[in-house]
């Protein structure tokens, strides 16, 4: 009897020990590692989300100037340069693609209003290219110079394909 109140024992603290394994979920670590890599997907969404809206394709790259610079009317192109793509670091510990920042520096002549409305068909409709470093230089009243840079982003290092 004293044998079989041992194994008895034993038993009853096995199915205790069993009871309370079966209440703490197994897969509660792994839930709380998809938690964290769900929200980590969520933010890297967020962030291409931002990103794609002023993406252009390389092939469409040529096109999108273009058309940018025949909607204005009464400006001429000085001079264009194309300065060297800069990789985008998303430091996101996750493999993506690349992405590089292309500027060009835009060299345009033309009227004050002429002018004024090219950089407000820029800045207000197009959302492939953003302007920085604006200058202005009367060179003959009405006409002016204008550089600006124009900022786009593509996945591909070589921004024009023809």
């Amino acid at each position: 009897t004293r044998s079989t109140a041992s194994d008895l024992v034993a038993t009853n603290r096995q199915v205790s020990e069993i009871q309370n394994a079966l209440k703490v979920d197994p897969n509660e670590k792994i839930k709380s590692e998809i938690l964290v890599l769900e929200k980590k997907i969520r933010e890297l969404d967020d962030s291409l989300a931002h990103v794609m809206t002023e993406y252009i394709a390389p092939k469409q790259m040529t096109k999108a100037l273009t058309d940018l610079l025949r909607s204005s009317e009464n400006i001429r192109v000085v001079g264009m340069t194309a300065l060297a793509p800069e990789k985008i670091d998303h430091n996101s510990g996750v493999s993506l693609p690349n992405y590089y920042r292309h500027q060009f520096v835009l060299e345009i002549s033309g009227d004050y209003f002429s002018l004024m409305s090219f950089m407000k068909r820029i800045t207000s409709k197009n959302v492939q290219f953003s302007v920085q470093n604006i200058n202005y230089d009367v060179i003959n009243h009405p006409h002016a110079l204008m550089t600006l840079t124009l900022v786009t982003i593509s996945d591909s290092e070589n921004v024009i394909r023809l």
